[in-house]
């Protein structure tokens, strides 16, 4: 970005702002279409995309309202603009818990059995990496904060904003969890978030997040990682070749010191058991 769009940005907490929480899954709807599971779940992509636009509205209904997470945006002041403008954000979950009921009929109208895959995966998600890391939590004292979300609007995705911004936003909902009381100050936080599509992986490197557990989506295949060809209409090949797994990476922030290593081992013990 150029130095003239800098001076104009700023980093914002939006947690309370049902606006910005409405803009942001808005992005979140259009920077997930090529993501690996929802091509999984609706290789139409037409489908997928009248899918995102409702399952977002789901998932913060059933997920991220009711002061269950925290919304930082980074927002672009204009001005030629009354309103500023979110260009990338970051949410991350304080309470995980089971989400509770929502309307699914809108997905079901779409596609029955593509949202039946999308929400399948969501509870192989909740079974083997966010309940395991809530009991985790408890047995090595350490308080798990899930980075749930992020995106940048179209014409900012690949050009640095996101890697640029990340861990900030990820210390400002620490910091901002703390706060409002939801997260203990006097435990180590480890923020950890679930990669299913590989082209993000480097993305998380950079942000100096670890890899604490690699595991894969389905039981017919637990030792290799399995190439999928995913076929978009749009593009008219098959490009886009993605892999059927799930890495976990961590990182830990606040003043207390803990090994993520050891994270790392119980983890992996723990998902073999």
């Amino acid at each position: 970005m150029s130095k003239e769009d800098n001076s104009r940005l700023c980093l914002e907490i939006c947690t309370d702002n049902e606006e910005d929480w409405k803009e942001f899954l808005g992005i979140c709807a259009i920077a997930f279409q090529s993501s690996t599971p929802f091509k999984r779940s609706h290789p139409d992509p037409k489908k997928r995309k009248l899918h995102l636009s409702e399952y977002f509205k789901y998932v913060y209904e059933t997920e991220l309202s009711k002061g269950r997470a925290g919304l930082v945006c980074v927002k672009k002041i204009s001005d030629n603009q009354q309103k500023p403008k979110i260009l990338y954000g970051f949410c991350m979950l304080y309470k995980e818990s089971p989400r509770s009921r929502g309307d699914k009929t809108c997905m079901e109208n779409i596609d029955k059995k593509g949202m039946e895959i999308c929400l399948g995966e969501d509870e192989w998600l909740e079974k083997n990496i966010h309940s395991k890391m809530r009991d985790l939590s408890k047995i090595l004292n350490f308080t798990a904060a899930y980075g749930y979300l992020q995106a940048s609007v179209k014409e900012h995705m690949n050009n640095g904003v996101g890697s640029k911004y990340i861990l900030a936003s990820a210390e400002m909902l620490v910091q901002d969890g703390i706060i409002r009381g939801v997260i203990p100050a006097h435990l180590p936080i480890v923020v950890y978030g679930v990669l299913d599509d590989v082209r993000v992986k480097r993305f998380h490197k950079q942000a100096g997040s670890i890899e604490i557990a690699h595991l894969h989506f389905g039981e017919d295949d637990k030792h290799k990682c399995r190439k999928i060809k995913c076929i978009d209409n749009n593009m008219g090949d098959n490009r886009n070749e993605i892999f059927d797994c799930v890495i976990v990476v961590g990182k830990v922030l606040g003043p207390h010191k803990f090994s993520l290593p050891q994270l790392q081992t119980v983890f992996n013990l723990k998902s073999m058991l």
